[in-house]
Formats: structure tokens, C-alpha cells, sequence
């Protein structure tokens, strides 16, 4: 049974922090200007946690966006169960049900910034101390507006990221990201290159057949569905390891760390089926089917940089559309790898 509760520090719970809670909380606002990525941001917040509240355990839940479920990101000490239902702030916009919640001994608190809820802590009382406790302590208040704004600031932070990277269009990355994550791999290919591994670095170059004829004669609204759907296949085939990004136009490359070159033009035939199986609609209407040319080019056999491998990669490329279109093609071994 699900107990609405007043919010923690109401008017009859007023106080001020202890010194060391209030070095704890100064503590972290600093941490929180370090962290490079979301997920570095929450293993930080996660271990403050055990020291923001005076819980003999605890669990912070971020809400999932596409599914508006608690996701629990961070668990510490006695584990607190999850409720029987969502929690209120989840099952109503309604601000009256915004509010922390006692169920089973287990105190709900939701993390709220914005009128937006991002998730909750979940704190098991101590012993033979209620959970109402807990909300009436005055270090619980200030922690979790700390928290909230921690959590929000982190979103935010990577949302900005997340635009500076990606291409709107086909959600893969841009141009700029893929240059230089790809000088990152080159450079690891090398290294494992001297301790004599099997597997290298592929560049795969993607470019649409008859683009320029399919825009003209469907229209540009259909050839941006055909962008963000290639987009979304190559999302859905690539490893997270591997880097998918729009090259520009209807140009698209992937990098393919750690494979051998027969494994890559594999992975690219792959890709050219996978994009010629596409059932593609506008407005209720279907499209006429697509297809991709494809040039597979591998370090250092057909390249030693970045642009090296691009430009063979875009050659091969080139070579299959000659060659008829809807196809695969490796690249000619560089001259340097000849001599």
C-alpha cells in the first residue's frame, strides 16, 4: 500500500545542514564539473551517494526516455525493493503527484528539474527508524535538489554533445567526429599491427545509386526518408565499437576496428542486401526499392591515414557503381604497400 507523503524539508522539518553535510554537498558540485560523458558523470554521483544520505542503503533510478520506466543506474547497502506499481510522478503530470511516496517501508523521492521528472532515489530507512525519517531528516532535502540538478545538468551536457557529433537527419555521426575517431583507430591498428595481430581497420564508403534521380523524381521529403533510413539500418547492423557516419550528401562511411578484410567485405554484402530489402513508404505509398555501391578499403593495405583510407575506400567505390551498381568492391593495395 502506496502512502502519499509531504515533500522533505516542509515547513515543520526546517533546519540547517551539518557542517560536514554541507562540505559533503560543496564537495560534490565541484566533482560535477569533471566528468567528461554521462556515464563517467553517474559512476561519480554513485559514489557520493552513500555519504548524501543517512540511509542504510539506496538506489538512484533515472527515468527511461523512450519507455518512461525507472532504470536503475546505482545501487548501494541494504537494497531497497521496487514498488508494486510505477510511482505517482510517473503515472501523472499532475504536480500534486509529484511528491515522495512510502511503500513497504521504502521511501519514493523523485528527482525533479524543469516540471520534468528524470528519475528517484529509493532510501531504505535505518534500523528501527521509519521512512518518514528519512524525509524529515535536513540533510535529505538539500541532497536530493543537489542530486536533481547534478542529473539535469549532466543530461544537458550530453544532449549539446550528442548535436555537436551527430548528423539530425540519419542520427549517425558527422563528418568532423568520424575524422577523428578514425585517427584514434588508425592509430591503435598500428600498434596492434607491430605485435602482429590477424585483425585490422576497414573503411566501408556507402554511396546511394541513382540519388540524384530518385530526389528529382519522388521528390526531396522521400529522399530524406531514404537518408533516415539508412541511417537507422546501419545503427542497427554495427557493433558499438564500430563508427557509422554520414559522409555527406548521400555518402556514408563506417570504420570496422579489429576485423580482417574477408570478414569486412562481408559485413559490407551485409549492408548492400540488408539496404535492398528496405520497404520504404510515403505517404502510404510504397517507393521504389534502393541500392548502395559499396568500396571496402583496409589499413595499412590500401592506406595508412585517414585520408589515405577514405580515398581508396571512395575509389572502390566508385569502381562498383562502374561496374554496374549494387555491389561490393575492394580497393587496389596502396603503393606503398606494394613496394
Amino acid at each position: 500500500m502506496s502512502t502519499n507523503v509531504s515533500p522533505p524539508n516542509g515547513p515543520e522539518t526546517e533546519g540547517t545542514c551539518s557542517i560536514d553535510h554541507l562540505r559533503t554537498l560543496t564537495e560534490f558540485a565541484r566533482a560535477l564539473s569533471r566528468p567528461s560523458s554521462f556515464d563517467e558523470g553517474i559512476a561519480l554521483i554513485g559514489g557520493f551517494l552513500p555519504r548524501l544520505f543517512a540511509a542504510d542503503g539506496g538506489a538512484l533510478l533515472l527515468v527511461d526516455g523512450e519507455h518512461k520506466r525507472l532504470r536503475r543506474v546505482f545501487e548501494w547497502g541494504l537494497a531497497p525493493v521496487a514498488p508494486s506499481q510505477p510511482p505517482p510522478f510517473l503515472r501523472s503530470s499532475l504536480q500534486q503527484h509529484n511528491g515522495p511516496f512510502i511503500e513497504g517501508g521504502v521511501v519514493f523521492i523523485p528527482l525533479l528539474a524543469a516540471e520534468q521528472t528524470l528519475g528517484a532515489i529509493r532510501l531504505c530507512s535505518r534500523d528501527g527508524a521509519t521512512p518518514q525519517s528519512l524525509l524529515d531528516s535536513e540533510l535529505t532535502g538539500a541532497a536530493v535538489a543537489q542530486l536533481a540538478l547534478a542529473v539535469a545538468n549532466l543530461k544537458w551536457r550530453e544532449e549539446l554533445r550528442e548535436l555537436s557529433i551527430r548528423d539530425p537527419l540519419s542520427q549517425l555521426y558527422n563528418r568532423r567526429y568520424l575524422e577523428a575517431s578514425t585517427a584514434r583507430e588508425v592509430a591503435r591498428a598500428e600498434r596492434a599491427r607491430t605485435r602482429r595481430r590477424s585483425t585490422g581497420l576497414a573503411v566501408l564508403m556507402l554511396d546511394v545509386d541513382d540519388f540524384k534521380r530518385f530526389n528529382d523524381e519522388h521528390g526531396h521529403e522521400a529522399g530524406d526518408l531514404v537518408i533516415s533510413a539508412i541511417g537507422a539500418l546501419l545503427r542497427r547492423l554495427t557493433r558499438v565499437s564500430d563508427i557509422a557516419s554520414r559522409y555527406g550528401g548521400e555518402e556514408f562511411v563506417v570504420v570496422l576496428p579489429d576485423v580482417t578484410l574477408e570478414r569486412a567485405m562481408a559485413r559490407a554484402e551485409e549492408v548492400r542486401i540488408a539496404v535492398g530489402a528496405l520497404a520504404l513508404e510515403q505517404h502510404g505509398e510504397p517507393l521504389p526499392p534502393i541500392a548502395v555501391s559499396i568500396g571496402v578499403a583496409m589499413y595499412p593495405r590500401h592506406g595508412d591515414s585517414v585520408e589515405s583510407l577514405i580515398r581508396a575506400a571512395d575509389a572502390a567505390m566508385y569502381a562498383a557503381k562502374h561496374g554496374g551498381r549494387n555491389q561490393v568492391r575492394c580497393a587496389q593495395p596502396s603503393a606503398a604497400a606494394k613496394s
